[in-house]
Formats: C-alpha cells, structure tokens, sequence
C-alpha cells in the first residue's frame, strides 16, 4: 500500500493519529501537499532566523531575507502570512540570540528499518536547531498555546528518544513568542503515542494490500484542516461522496 520511499516520520505518525483518511490521500495515494502562505510563513521566518544565527545578520537584515523567502515561496502573493514572517522572525531571535551560534540547522535524524525498535520502515526527522545540550524546535503561528500542542509533544518525544537530548520548543507570532521545556515525562509520553501510531500504519499497510482497500475501511471526514478544498473535491470520488 505506501510507495517504496515511504518514511515514518512525525508528520507522518501525527497525520494518521489525528485524520487517517488525510494520511492516506497523503502517503497511499501519493498526494503531495501544495505550498500554502501559512506553511509559507513560517518556512520564510525560520529561514531569516537560520541566516541570522550563522551569518550574524541583525534583526531587520533577517527580517528582509524572511520576506524575500516568503516572496519566493508564494511568487509574490499578497497576505497576511507574507506580512507575519518578519515580524515572526524578530520575535524568534529575541528568545534564541541569548543560545549563541547553534552546532546544527536542519539536522536529519534518521533510523534505519528494524534497527532499535523494530520498525518495518525507516524513520526520518529534521531538528530545527541543535545545541550542545539540547534541541530546540521552531513553530511560527499567529497565536501562541499556553502550553505545548500535543502532536509537538509527540514530535518531541520522538526526537529525544532517537538523539537522547532534551527538547526545547519555541512559538512566535508577529507579536509574542513563548519557549517551552519538553519534561522527560511529557517526552517519554510522546514518543510511546508516536510509536504506536507508526506501529499501526504497519498494521494497516499488512491488512491492505491497496490504499483503495484501506479508503473502504477508512470513513472520510472533511471536516479537518488537513483537507484543502481542491483536495477535498478530488477525494469524494475515492469515498464515493
């Protein structure tokens, strides 16, 4: 049923967790997720701060490169996403530039299929910043939680399992951002829901040979944010809307 290139990842694992039938119009149809201006944000405000933090721009030098990368994420569309990404990007420097020059940006964490755990597929996931005792990721939103989302957590969780150091994440808006601990506790939860996520889109995938055979099985419900409205309209026809 999943393509030869299949990876578990935390996307992946949370993507099936919460709406499975957008997980496989995903990963067994093979639908890829078209760019929008809010993915667009905050890819455009991470940029900036990555250049920022290795290149040793100022604040209103990464802005600009955060707004030039969003221009070329969206081909020059106008929102209020292109207007955030700056401002994101100044709020994310105020709470990292304390941290210094991170060791790693982007850094790929990868588990080979069976090793540790057993896992019928290879894992891949991508820290945003690594420091010498922790790893910090980055989410752009235009409204900060009180607390850490729970599919970050289970996010999280899954990168202090595979790299054995703790977790910091970090949300910004155009006008705040708020720095979160991931306790051990928090993490070793995390990672034992993302487990068993993965563990049964494995079952699935030995239960149906075909993602037209899972969709019999899987209700379809478009009452998700997963679901595009283009999307949407195409995959009615699979579940026979």
């Amino acid at each position: 049923m999943l393509p030869d290139y299949y990876r578990h990842s935390p996307s992946s694992g949370n993507m099936f967790r919460e709406a499975p039938d957008a997980w496989l119009w995903r990963y067994g149809f093979g639908n890829r997720d078209e760019k929008n201006a809010r993915m667009a944000m905050g890819s455009a405000a991470e940029h900036g701060v990555n250049v920022a933090l290795t290149s040793g721009l100022s604040d209103d030098d990464a802005a600009d490169a955060a707004l030039a990368e969003f221009d070329k994420l969206m081909q020059g569309e106008i929102s209020a996403e292109r207007d955030a990404a700056p401002l994101i990007c100044k709020q994310m420097l105020a709470l990292l530039r304390p941290f210094g020059k991170p060791l790693t940006i982007q850094n790929v964490v990868n588990l080979p299929t069976g090793q540790r755990y057993g896992f019928g597929y290879p894992v891949k996931g991508v820290t945003d910043l690594g420091y010498d005792e922790f790893y910090l990721d980055l989410k752009a939103t235009m409204a900060c939680p009180s607390a850490p989302k729970f599919s970050h957590v289970c996010q999280l969780g899954a990168y202090a399992e595979l790299t054995g150091k703790p977790q910091k994440i970090l949300y910004a808006t155009p006008k705040r951002a708020m720095l979160y601990d991931i306790t051990p506790e928090d993490a070793a939860y995390g990672w034992s829901v993302m487990q068993g996520a993965w563990r049964r889109i494995e079952a699935l995938a030995r239960t149906y040979p075909t993602a037209e055979a899972a969709a019999a099985i899987i209700p379809f419900n478009p009452d998700s944010f997963y679901w595009s409205d283009a999307d949407k309209a195409k995959a009615a026809t699979i579940w026979s809307i």
